[in-house]
């Protein structure tokens, strides 16, 4: 129920169908929102929070787009059915559920994050340029061999919004030795990385 000011004197003003309402933000449907869900989830994970609750499934507040088009095409520009990127984080962590935390760190958290699980002999990371400019950056402490790198950027984001499984069929061998490798993130890039993990 929403709250009610007993000492209010004046009717509410109308809602304006011309205007978004507050709660609705049109960066739902960008890479930019999944980079900061996956800061988000690290740093409330890492404090000790038992439980998240993120968006809702559908709609301007949603995972996907409602299969009609958008009451407000100009401010909210999605298209009906559309996949917003934050969709692909929680697909992500399904295949992690029980798994146990794994602690990681960046040397610059306002330019990167990462969250990372461990379950069933893999490592799952997912990290996040939280810049508007593409970096190179080294990822280091990992076991060596071959890992599956999957990448949702300005250049895999057209397919993936009309297509779920487009996330498994762009997949990268990335090959670890000594425990380091590099990775050049995109602008507002989040990169799904799969290590096993002995």
């Amino acid at each position: 129920m929403p709250p009610v000011n007993l000492s209010a004197t004046e009717a509410e003003a109308p809602v304006d169908p011309n205007v978004l309402p507050d709660a609705v933000d049109p960066r739902q449907m960008s890479l930019f929102a999944a980079a900061w869900t996956i800061g988000s989830l690290h740093s409330l994970s890492l404090g000790g929070a038992d439980t998240i609750t993120y968006y809702e499934a559908t709609g301007w507040r949603g995972l996907l787009e409602i299969p009609g088009e958008s009451p407000l095409p100009e401010k909210f520009r999605s298209f009906p059915g559309m996949i917003f990127p934050v969709y692909y984080i929680f697909a992500f962590l399904t295949g992690y559920k029980g798994a146990k935390l794994a602690q990681t760190r960046t040397e610059r958290p306002l330019w990167l994050e990462c969250a990372s699980f461990k379950k069933d002999g893999y490592l799952g990371l997912m990290i996040a340029n939280l810049q508007s400019r593409s970096q190179e950056v080294q990822l280091s402490s990992f076991p060596d061999g071959d890992a599956v790198l999957m990448q949702l950027n300005e250049i895999t984001m057209p397919l993936a919004a009309v297509d779920p499984d487009e996330k498994l069929r762009n997949t990268l061998r990335l090959t670890i030795r000594a425990g380091r490798t590099t990775h050049i993130f995109k602008p507002y890039e989040s990169v799904f990385l799969e290590i096993p993990f002995p």
